[in-house]
């Protein structure tokens, strides 16, 4: 039988009971009748407690799954679906931005903060929705930040004619994430921890008042950085390295890059240890780890 001749069939069918009183009935319409139960449904939801309401949905469902007449099954889905698409229909006239109920800004932080992957939605049938009011607010993240900024590297000043520029570097001294502006779709390179950026600046001279602007270290606190600690570490595992390549100068020759790279290095070290924003033991104890795993591999 075809799709059609069966929806004709089903359309057409009746039950014994209403054929066999057929003269006697008065034929109300199917939407009408459907109404009337979608009405005695929602009353019957709505008197449950919230904890109640999902295990009334399972058992309505338990129910329509041992329905045998094919009509009443798909009236049952057809109830249900309507009471899924009226959620649906509000969470749309709330996200609608001409209904004016809400800023958009506070419903896209929301989704941010709920679903900060963009991926993991609550329901397949509000995915759309919510990854395309997302996406409306990427002009707008653009806006706010720096194009490129996770490729771009600043000009290290011994100087503090340019401390105003210091604020495009800011960095969380726990993440080493920057610091954006508002919950918003920001390009994945933005929303990485900037390890790259801080081991340059270290490397630099003239760095260290610069390497505190972008923590947001202050000499009076007494604040421990793990973030600074580790890319110290990574630097002299580095130089290890460096060194371990060259050979070493003949007499009469200049110092070899990595000599002047170590002796950097150490006065970094004293520094950031001297004002506490590092524990040397904890820095050894990682150095001792890190040189053993690279033996061990």
């Amino acid at each position: 039988m075809s799709a059609i001749n069966l929806k004709t069939y089903l359309s057409m069918r009746v039950e014994a009971i209403e054929e066999a009183f057929s003269c006697f009935l008065v034929h109300r319409p199917e939407t009408d009748k459907i109404q009337t139960v979608l009405q005695e449904l929602q009353s019957a939801l709505n008197e449950l407690s919230p904890e109640q309401q999902e295990p009334g949905v399972k058992q309505f469902l338990t129910m329509a799954g041992t329905m045998k007449n094919h009509s009443r099954l798909q009236l049952l889905f057809s109830l249900l679906e309507s009471l899924l698409k009226a959620l649906e229909n509000v969470i749309e006239y709330i996200f609608n931005r001409n209904a004016c109920l809400l800023p958009g800004y506070f419903i896209v932080n929301e989704v941010q903060k709920g679903y900060p992957d963009n991926k993991t939605w609550p329901h397949w049938k509000l995915a759309n929705l919510l990854s395309s009011f997302v996406e409306s607010f990427r002009p707008t993240a653009q806006m706010v930040s720096i194009i490129g900024h996770s490729k771009m590297l600043p000009v290290v000043e011994h100087s503090g004619y340019a401390n105003h520029l210091i604020n495009s570097w800011k960095l969380d001294p726990t993440t080493l994430k920057f610091s954006l502006k508002g919950n918003l779709p920001y390009e994945k390179s933005l929303l990485e921890p900037q390890t790259g950026l801080l081991r340059w600046v270290l490397e630099q001279p003239y760095s260290r008042d610069m390497v505190c602007s972008m923590l947001g270290l202050q000499k009076q606190h007494k604040q421990r950085c793990v973030a600074l600690e580790e890319q110290l570490v990574e630097l002299m595992i580095l130089a290890m390295e460096r060194s371990e390549a060259e050979t070493a100068p003949v007499e009469g020759e200049d110092m070899t890059n990595s000599h002047w790279l170590w002796l950097h290095l150490s006065s970094q070290l004293i520094y950031f240890v001297l004002f506490q924003f590092a524990t040397f033991p904890n820095i050894v104890m990682a150095l001792h780890d890190k040189v053993n795993h690279e033996d061990n591999v």
